[in-house]
């Protein structure tokens, strides 16, 4: 073994741990290359969902989406496409308004339906009690009645809009606080 044989071998181990460290170096910025794919993949669907709740809750404030709300069922599905856009543990309270067919049947909302419900059957055993009695014109109780159906009627319409807001306030939160590792 002559020097020039030994120097040989000694730059094929050196050509051969060059290489291997290229590979590891190629490999490593490879898979930073991935993560950063998958972040920005991440950011725009992270970004798409937060224009869709902007959009909802911008109808929430300027448009009147519940209209009387002893009629909301039905007008929500009109959100569904939206909804279905988003994961399936967001908005919650939306996707119950969406499937329900009456207000009764969300229990947050059944002690202010009972509420209306009291005041209906109250107005209208005064107005049989007034026909009963003979008198033609509305007492103050009957009118005092109908403020306290027109007031509990409100009352529905600010719980479910507050509700509805508060799940959109919700998920935008934690869109927003959402962090990659």
């Amino acid at each position: 073994m002559d020097l020039l044989g030994v120097s040989a071998q000694w730059a094929d181990i050196a050509g051969a741990l060059g290489a291997a460290v290229a590979i590891g170096f190629a490999v490593k910025a490879h898979l930073g290359a991935t993560k950063a794919r998958l972040s920005v993949v991440h950011e725009r669907r992270r970004q798409f969902e937060l224009e869709i709740l902007r959009d909802l809750l911008e109808d929430l404030d300027t448009t009147d989406l519940l209209g009387d709300p002893n009629h909301v069922p039905g007008r929500l599905q009109r959100y569904e496409h939206r909804l279905l856009m988003l994961p399936s543990t967001a908005l919650p309270f939306w996707r119950q308004m969406a499937r329900v067919t009456a207000l009764h049947e969300i229990p947050v909302l059944a002690k202010t339906l009972d509420q209306i419900a009291r005041a209906e059957q109250t107005e209208q055993r005064e107005r049989e009690r007034l026909a009963t009695a003979g008198v033609v014109t509305a007492s103050g109780e009957l009118e005092r009645l109908r403020m306290a159906r027109a007031q509990a009627r409100l009352a529905l319409g600010r719980a479910v809009r507050q509700r509805m807001a508060d799940d959109i306030e919700r998920a935008i939160k934690q869109r927003v606080e959402t962090v990659d590792d």
